[in-house]
């Protein structure tokens, strides 16, 4: 094989594993630990008020971020079907989640504009964990928060402020504390 084309793929090859972990596989600003106060100001921002969305999920149901957070606070999760650290993200929620989704909701949005509802709902299928609801992505809801990276996950209390967020896999011990932390 020619080297210029093993160089390109190796490129190639470099740029989706970063794009898809986000330069890393730990966690990237994830305590465990919430922030406290409200800015009153829309935003990204750790204590701005989440920008608020509706999207349908891949069962029919419409919902927005803001009536999800007036039930309970919200994990919000970016993510793609093709993504390894997302798999490994959801297997280690899969052992988690149930144990607190009576008291926080979970809105997982695929990144992937590509990615029908088809593809969505086989994924959703293949990983089998209740309570997780999944929807199609929007550009806008991309651009509200920024997301460039697989594994994005914002934080979201009940008053609808941003207590956390990050990128990167987190281990089942933090998003134990993260959710015991979110449902208090």
């Amino acid at each position: 094989m020619d080297k210029k084309i093993i160089i390109a793929l190796s490129l190639l090859l470099m740029v989706f594993t970063y794009g898809c972990t986000g330069g890393t596989s730990h966690s990237q600003g994830i305590q465990g630990q919430v922030v406290a106060g409200n800015t009153g100001k829309v935003g990204i921002t750790l204590g701005n008020l989440a920008p608020d969305f509706t999207v349908n999920t891949i069962d029919g149901k419409t919902v927005s971020l803001s009536r999800l957070t007036s039930e309970k606070p919200t994990v919000l999760y970016f993510f793609a079907t093709w993504c390894p650290n997302c798999a490994k993200d959801f297997a280690t929620l899969k052992k988690v989640y149930p144990q607190y989704a009576d008291k926080v909701n979970f809105l997982a949005v695929d990144m992937d504009l590509k990615e029908s509802e088809y593809q969505i709902a086989g994924y959703k299928q293949k990983l089998s964990i209740p309570g997780i609801e999944f929807a199609a992505g929007k550009k806008d809801i991309l651009a509200d928060y920024n997301v460039i990276y697989t594994t994005t996950k914002y934080f979201v209390g009940k008053d609808g402020t941003i207590l956390n967020k990050g990128v990167g896999g987190i281990d089942e011990n933090t998003w134990h504390k993260v959710f015991q932390s979110m449902a208090q």
